[in-house]
């Protein structure tokens, strides 16, 4: 069994991963060390089509042999991953509101994001909105991160799936 973390970028899936089992993953992250080089630049060379199929592919073969899978925020731009992640049990959406993971995103020095550094807010506020609605049909268990400190997540994700 996999718990598996969705949710907009800044919404706190790879912390909260990391802080829940030492037998996590980041798809990010390990689609990133498979190809020798950010996602943005795989993006850039070899088209985020491309990038979309070794994301489903790397979550299909990741799934039961993690605890828990922090997803990238547009793993469910592709209608093959919303399928596989509608099939599975365990997926947990971190919902957050859009001017909470503003500020966050905004704060955020170490993770570079490339959709948040390419797009105006009201484009990156219409992206939000449209990828709520599909977070929220796919998700299992939805935990709204806006006001909480990560202590306070973890230990509701850990009611879910440790008691």
């Amino acid at each position: 069994m996999s718990i598996i973390l969705i949710g907009f970028m800044g919404a706190g899936k790879s912390t909260i991963a990391k802080l829940f089992s030492k037998n996590y993953i980041d798809l990010d992250e390990y689609i990133s060390k498979k190809f020798e080089m950010e996602v943005s630049e795989y993006i850039n060379k070899k088209g985020i089509s491309s990038f979309r199929k070794i994301e489903e592919e790397s979550l299909k073969s990741l799934v039961g042999k993690h605890e828990i899978i922090s997803t990238g925020g547009g793993i469910i731009e592709s209608l093959q991953n919303q399928k596989f992640l509608l099939n599975e049990n365990n997926v947990v959406y971190l919902k957050a509101d859009f001017n909470c993971l503003l500020q966050r995103l905004e704060k955020d020095k170490i993770n570079r994001r490339p959709i948040f550094e390419n797009l105006v807010r009201k484009e990156l506020e219409e992206l939000y909105y449209k990828r709520s609605i599909i977070y929220e049909i796919l998700a299992d268990e939805i935990i709204d991160t806006t006001d909480k400190k990560v202590e306070e997540v973890l230990a509701i994700l850990k009611e879910f799936y440790l008691a």
